[in-house]
């Protein structure tokens, strides 16, 4: 079940943000004024980290290139391929027993996945 951690900086003023994970997905969700701006939901595709990330209408599903012995940051590297269905099983067996103030939230992402 994703659980909220709590306490998180808020780095930017004007968006708020909340943090969530268990052992399968991570998923950040970012506010303006109380209401959703945009999400981004990482996850595990076989061997590589996925992200989906979507802001201002817009899509993009990438590779997280965590970096390595060279690199310590982890960045963004496009690619297209998304199991659609398969993240949106997922996410909803593992968002079902979210709180009820979470509920909202929860709709709002399968409500964008499902337009992917």
């Amino acid at each position: 079940m994703l659980k909220e951690f709590k306490d998180i900086s808020q780095p930017e003023k004007k968006y708020k943000r909340k943090w969530y994970n268990d052992e399968e997905f991570e998923l950040i969700i970012w506010y303006e004024e109380n209401e959703i701006c945009g999400f981004q939901l990482c996850y595990e595709d076989h061997t590589e980290k996925k992200a989906i990330t979507y802001t201002n209408g817009k899509y993009s599903h990438d590779k997280i290139d965590e970096g390595g012995k060279w690199n310590e940051t982890p960045i963004l590297l496009k690619d297209g391929r998304f199991e659609k269905e398969r993240i949106i099983k997922e996410f909803t067996e593992k968002s079902l027993l979210v709180e009820k103030e979470e509920r909202e939230e929860r709709e709002y992402i399968l409500r964008a996945l499902e337009k992917y």
